[in-house]
């Protein structure tokens, strides 16, 4: 049988349930939506249902709490914040419930983070995109995703494959085309790069 031991409103409109079940007091974190759609008060005893939708609403919170703290430290595309959620223990149905509602309010920007992330792996560390696609595929980002974002970056002139790899060959001192092709196919340029 579990009882209710207290019940407290919080500012910015939540209720603190405390409930006692088996010797023991737990709380949870509830919308005021659901308390007002219940009918329990203080000392009162709780049905299966109403135990289950308090637990359940209590989990949504925690798992979003603690995704918006994930997210406030760094950048995590969709797979990356559900694998995180789930090894911090929360259902797989919460979990991805939270994972969308982090889309749909646009804490998650993969399209943005895909440009930060090919962009670097371009210019900076001068990788092709046969490299570049599969490292972030590795990651959990869509392949039509990183299609998409990479053509646009080349298009608008913010990445010159062809320049990078001349960048590449003459960091790295290669002269012969047996050192070129070895280079290019090492750090993910493919074969249509060298027919020049």
């Amino acid at each position: 049988m579990v009882t209710v031991e207290s019940i407290k409103t919080t500012d910015d409109g939540r209720v603190i349930l405390r409930l006692h079940q088996d010797g023991e007091s737990t709380v949870y974190n509830v919308p005021a939506s659901l308390y007002g759609s219940m009918s329990f008060v203080r000392g009162g005893r709780l049905t299966d249902d109403e135990l289950s939708a308090i637990k359940r609403a209590d989990e949504e919170y925690r798992a979003m709490k603690k995704a918006l703290s994930l997210l406030g430290y760094s950048d995590k595309n969709r797979r990356s914040l559900y694998l995180r959620l789930l090894r911090e223990g929360f259902s797989r149905e919460v979990v991805e419930k939270v994972v969308e509602r982090c889309l749909s309010l646009g804490y998650i920007r993969e399209t943005d983070q895909l440009e930060r992330l090919i962009l670097r792996e371009a210019n900076t560390n001068l990788r092709g995109p046969r490299y570049i696609r599969e490292k972030l595929a590795a990651k959990g980002y869509n392949r039509s995703d990183i299609d998409s974002v990479m053509d646009y970056l080349v298009e608008s002139g913010e990445i010159d494959f062809r320049g990078n790899l001349q960048r590449l060959y003459e960091k790295h001192g290669a002269d012969t085309d047996g050192q070129r092709r070895t280079l290019a196919y090492k750090h993910g340029y493919g074969s249509g790069f060298f027919d020049d």
